[in-house]
């Protein structure tokens, strides 16, 4: 399912598989999905702490697999992070 790579730093460089970090950001975006639906954090203003982390995350993880798949330049891993941070940018905007 995912590309494998060689392992730059094993000798013999086996082939492993790249692109794992999906499994992070699924677990973590579905532990910030289930504490915005149990009701733990209030939103505030409209805005919706665990969805707005969610939503960067996503993006995040988006962009690493963006970046395993296709093996993005530097200019645009530079300032990708940037648009995802805007939710947060946001957030503290709203929340001072």
């Amino acid at each position: 399912m995912f590309p494998k790579v060689p392992d730059q730093h094993k000798t013999g460089k086996p082939l492993i598989p790249n692109g794992l970090g999906v499994l992070y950001v699924l677990i973590t975006t579905v532990y910030l999905f289930l504490v915005y639906f149990s009701g733990i954090t209030p939103a505030s203003n409209g805005v919706s702490e665990p969805l707005t982390l969610a939503v960067c995350i996503l993006f995040g993880g988006f962009m690493g697999l963006l970046d395993d798949w296709m093996d993005l330049k530097w200019r645009y891993k530079a300032f990708m992070p940037l648009i995802a941070a805007l939710p947060l940018m946001y957030l503290t905007i709203e929340n001072p």
